[in-house]
């Protein structure tokens, strides 16, 4: 004991205590630069050796902070620097994403393409239509032979269908599609002919006179009758068009839809202006022969027109069945206002308007014309198969009906009495149109 605390080890123990505050309150001066100082020794961890000229804790600066640099888990300091610790840049941490974001994804983000894809589509083909009509016997006595209204039916009518659509946006999420359907199938006729001069219209003639002879005898007892009825529709839309999945719902190919990378369910939506023209009418003749080479006919004619205009909302959903072939359903209507025209005259074989002898419009002309504005709904539905063919073309069929209410027909402006003219000029609109039977057609994507 006495020789491990002699004087000298209690001396050189004072002075390591006494030294160690001091050196640890010292920092490099910072307006100086000192010598470079040699390299520590691999027991000193990196740290470089103080410079000479020192300062008190007072007078020092704050040191001068450096960026780490992470070089794995060393630490290191360049010579005449203070250590400094070097951090290597971390690889990106990788979204694995969650549950929870996947979720609120789901439907979004779906719409996107997976190879350039077309711009422009379109499709042709025709319908197939017929018309569901109320009939009604027009001569009497009604046994037969007599004359019945469908007599002069509409058979099945065939018309064109074309479409032309363009994808809107980067990804083809939206379109904007026209498209027109038509039938104009043209006249239809009946004739009958009494075996005895014993038939009569149904029409209630009475007032009327035309060239001075009475309606009722022109049109009674005449050698033949005869209806003629003339039929045509016009259908237009433009519609703004947004597809679940891009480019009408298919993806990774050239030319869109029918692909495999979308899910078996597709569907789009639809929002646009809708414009159906439908006008008929009849042209009922009576005529009786003077003499051999000489016949003279009376005539009633009824013509009207509906122009329905408005907006319309739909969708459609197709289901794939395989990569090529699916199935689908769609359904559109809207509200429309109705701009109605009406006109009906009875005139000879000259064209002489026949005139009203007695009541309140005595001395009128049977020769109207008139128009109403009012609404009426427009529906339709499709159910139908897509098959597609190659990456471009697709074919389609399926069976459709077209439902307008509030319209008005030409068999419902027959007045119950002609003599009264304003029964005659009111528009009766409580009519309904159905249409129904097949489309079928193809489709390119370009």
């Amino acid at each position: 004991m006495r020789r491990l605390f002699g004087p000298r080890t209690f001396c050189a123990l004072w002075a390591l205590l006494v030294a160690a505050p001091a050196a640890a309150q010292t920092y490099n001066y910072p307006s100086s630069s000192p010598a470079a100082a040699p390299r520590s020794s691999s027991y000193d961890f990196g740290f470089a050796t103080p410079a000479t000229r020192q300062v008190s804790h007072d007078e020092a600066e704050a040191p001068q902070m450096l960026e780490p640099d992470y070089v794995g888990t060393s630490y290191h300091a360049q010579q005449g620097q203070s250590p400094t610790l070097a951090l290597e840049p971390r690889p990106a941490p990788v979204d694995e994403g969650s549950p929870y974001q996947d979720a609120m994804k789901d439907g979004w983000d779906t719409c996107t393409s997976c190879l350039p894809a077309p711009r422009w589509f379109g499709s042709a083909g025709a319908v197939v239509l017929s018309r569901a009509d109320r009939d009604f016997i027009i001569t009497c006595p009604c046994t037969s032979p007599t004359l019945r209204y469908n007599d002069a039916d509409m058979p099945m009518m065939l018309g064109p269908q074309i479409s032309l659509g363009r994808y809107l946006g980067c990804n083809g999420c939206f379109g904007i599609q026209a498209t027109y359907w038509g039938l104009y199938p043209g006249d239809q006729s009946a004739s009958i002919v009494p075996d005895s001069d014993s038939l009569r219209s149904r029409f209630n003639w009475g007032g009327l006179e035309v060239c001075g002879d009475s309606v009722s005898d022109r049109f009674d007892d005449a050698s033949r009758y005869t209806l003629t009825r003339d039929f045509q529709v016009h259908s237009f839309e433009l519609n703004l068009l947004n597809f679940s999945h891009a480019y009408g719902n298919g993806c990774g190919s050239q030319c869109g839809p029918g692909n495999s990378c979308a899910p078996n369910f597709r569907y789009n939506f639809l929002l646009g202006f809708r414009y159906m023209d439908f006008r008929e009418g009849f042209l009922f003749t009576g005529e009786h022969t003077s003499a051999p080479d000489v016949v003279e006919e009376l005539s009633y004619n009824v013509d009207v027109q509906n122009q329905l205009a408005g907006f319309q909302i739909g969708g459609r959903t197709d289901y794939y069945l395989t990569c090529n072939l699916s199935a689908f359903a769609s359904a559109k209507g809207g509200v429309y206002g109705n701009r109605m025209s009406l006109q009906q005259a009875i005139r000879d074989c000259d064209g002489n308007p026949a005139v009203i002898t007695e009541g309140e419009f005595q001395n009128n002309q049977f020769n109207i014309n008139s128009t109403r504005t009012n609404v009426a709904f427009l529906t339709e539905f499709a159910l139908g198969g897509n098959y597609k063919i190659s990456d471009c073309w697709s074919v389609y069929a399926g069976y459709q009906v077209v439902i307008a209410t509030g319209v008005a027909e030409a068999n419902d402006q027959v007045p119950s009495q002609f003599q009264f003219l304003d029964e005659a000029r009111s528009i009766k609109n409580d009519g309904s149109l159905i249409l129904h039977g097949a489309f079928f057609g193809a489709s390119y994507n370009f």
